[in-house]
């Protein structure tokens, strides 16, 4: 197992974290677009002045926050969580910390705008532990990853800057780097230019 090259900071930003999503949790029934609000804008000052920020140091005096969809209390539900029969075990490997151990731990029913809906949950060994239900939207390829209109890309905004895994028969760590293509990297300009 590796240990991050600043484990204190990394700590305290999974707390950090953690303390936003508790503050929402405990908001319960009440005022659900305040809670909302405060959210956004303490996971903004944190992405902009946290050392274990994702945007780079020499990017945060410019970075505005995040682009956030309106509040919409239809969205926000809660679920009922049924155990799951059977329990299936996976591993995601890591570039730099290893292995994460994940495992099937059932299914959280709920509604949303008179639909029906359940979503997998899932026990994260890693990163602390603790549940993990990932999930995908009608805006994935649009929307949330979208942005091709505005900054005159024929694709989506997406790439790889580094990928590094574990080869499943050799065992060998092997790790690629590519640089920005140049259609994102005006992009990227014009963005920040925006």
């Amino acid at each position: 197992m590796a240990i991050p090259r600043d484990p204190i900071t990394l700590a305290d930003w999974r707390r950090t974290i953690a303390g936003l999503y508790a503050r929402v949790r405990e908001s319960g029934t009440g005022d659900g677009a305040a809670a909302a609000q405060a959210f956004r804008a303490a996971r903004d000052r944190l992405f902009a002045h946290h050392p274990q920020s994702p945007i780079p140091p020499a990017r945060r005096g410019a970075w505005r926050g995040a682009s956030w969809f309106a509040y919409d209390p239809a969205w926000r539900v809660s679920g009922e969580f049924a155990p799951a029969g059977h329990i299936a075990h996976f591993e995601i490997p890591l570039a730099d910390d290893g292995v994460v151990h994940c495992a099937r731990a059932g299914t959280v029913r709920f509604r949303v705008r008179e639909h029906e809906a359940q979503l997998a949950v899932y026990w994260f060994g890693g990163y602390g532990g603790g549940l993990w239900v990932p999930f995908t939207d009608g805006t994935n390829g649009d929307t949330t990853y979208g942005g091709a209109d505005r900054y005159g890309l024929a694709r989506q905004f997406l790439h790889a800057h580094r990928l590094a895994f574990q080869h499943p028969q050799t065992g060998e760590q092997l790790s690629f780097e590519s640089p920005l293509p140049a259609d994102l990297a005006t992009a990227l300009g014009a963005a920040h230019a925006a």
